[in-house]
């Protein structure tokens, strides 16, 4: 009891604990074995946010408490990077990836990897030139120029290119967009719609084909205090070509999977 905390409830029957504490209780029934392996299925998908935040905490330190190898199974993409020391990415019963959080977050192998850890923004486009390390893509009229990562396309090859909402850059209204790199882009479109993440703002951008393009900024300030556009405004975004991910072919992505 003193292991996960409760020693204060040891008397309590189970209808008078919180589901948190119920959960900690089904963790020590599994950890009094001694197990060389604790198998946890999805072990906070009933919990609220907050409870949930807790409990990764709890497991955290227990596990380096314990020295036990925890396998833990989950759909939730921050618990899956939070959590784990190691990451297995499963679509359709096969692993497609294996590695540490960061490694899958910043160097994803596939479009599916890539829109599962963490979100992306994947747009489909034809390469019309080669140079180097880097290639440009040609996007509804916008050029994209991405770096070249493993095999190189060639002229024509149609590709998926994925964007973090976190690595675009955000031009102010009157801020000087024109002095770009040649590692660097310029994409223009249509500010659709804004979302408050507490921490954040997600803005939602239309830049051709009908396709949202997401942009995230962490709020240093208040909401009111921050300078953003209106809802239907010309916006004009800044990506260097380093932050773009570069994958072979047209890829559908499917929001299911395991890790």
């Amino acid at each position: 009891m003193r292991t996960i905390e409760l020693s204060d409830k040891a008397d309590r029957r189970p209808a008078e604990l919180s589901i948190g504490q119920k959960q900690r209780v089904a963790l020590a029934r599994a950890l009094v074995r001694r197990p060389k392996i604790l198998l946890l299925d999805e072990p906070m998908s009933a919990l609220d946010a907050k409870l949930r935040e807790a409990m990764q905490i709890e497991l955290k330190r227990l596990h380096d408490q314990i020295g036990l190898t925890f396998v833990m199974v989950t759909h939730d993409q921050t618990e899956a990077l939070v959590m784990s020391d190691r990451i297995v990415v499963m679509e359709s019963g096969r692993i497609v990836q294996i590695g540490a959080p960061a490694e899958l977050y910043e160097q994803p192998k596939t479009p599916y990897v890539a829109n599962f850890i963490g979100t992306s923004n994947m747009i489909v486009g034809n390469v019309a030139e080669v140079t180097g390390d880097t290639a440009l893509v040609r996007f509804d009229g916008t050029d994209i120029r991405a770096m070249v990562r493993g095999s190189a396309p060639v002229v024509g090859d149609t590709v998926t290119l994925s964007i973090r909402p976190e690595k675009v850059k955000f031009h102010e209204a009157g801020e000087e967009a024109g002095r770009k790199s040649a590692a660097s882009n310029i994409l223009r479109g249509k500010l659709r719609d804004k979302f408050f993440h507490g921490e954040s703002v997600r803005l939602a951008i239309d830049i051709g084909s009908d396709q949202l393009f997401f942009v995230h900024r962490l709020l240093e300030a208040g909401l009111d205090q921050m300078t953003l556009p209106e809802i239907g405004a010309d916006v004009t975004l800044g990506v260097d070509a380093a932050n773009i991910i570069l994958f072979a072919g047209a890829r559908e992505v499917s929001p299911d999977a395991d890790v």
